[in-house]
């Protein structure tokens, strides 16, 4: 899996620790995270051991997140980017995105999506890509209904978030057969 790629105005590559302060940046606002899986961010330090699991996953091969950067700021974190809960047992891999406000309805979330489809179905050799989102993200769901993802159904009640309880996800897969 590459350690970097470039899309059209994006840089992707492995996030750094150095990175930690601008995560929270997005992590850390409450905007961001209202349908994350996970509570806002409390601090740079919490943001540094997640990228610091983040990192020893990716190079063990177990799961791929990326820090993503415009190609016009590429020292600038505005989010991240994955391919993770990997089964290469079953063929099937669950794609995440996340990014800065400053970056919303730029179509960036779109064109970075195409890109880790092109890498889960090439270079991880998937049949299944999941999109896994609250089912109130507007946004998300768009991205999955634009690029061909169906709809299979809501998990209820499916994920606890600390602060927030329980929420309920929406399953969204795209076969290789439909690429």
């Amino acid at each position: 899996m590459p350690g970097e790629f470039h899309t059209d105005r994006c840089l992707l590559r492995v996030p750094e620790l150095s990175d930690a302060s601008a995560l929270f940046g997005i992590y850390g606002d409450a905007t961001v995270m209202r349908y994350m899986q996970r509570p806002v961010a409390s601090s740079a330090d919490e943001c540094a051991s997640l990228i610091a699991s983040w990192r020893s996953a990716f190079f063990s091969g177990k799961s791929f997140r990326w820090g993503v950067f415009l190609s016009s700021a590429p020292s600038s974190l505005v989010g991240t980017a994955a391919l993770h809960y990997w089964s290469p047992a079953s063929f099937r891999v669950e794609l995440g995105l996340d990014l800065a406000r400053s970056c919303w309805g730029q179509g960036y979330a779109t064109e970075v999506t195409r890109a880790l489809i092109d890498l889960g179905f090439d270079s991880l050799g998937v049949h299944r890509i999941e999109i896994r989102c609250h089912p109130l993200n507007a946004a998300s769901v768009a991205i999955a209904s634009k690029l061909g993802f169906t709809l299979e159904g809501i998990l209820r009640d499916y994920v606890f978030v600390p602060g927030t309880g329980f929420v309920d996800e929406a399953v969204y897969s795209l076969l290789v057969s439909a690429r």
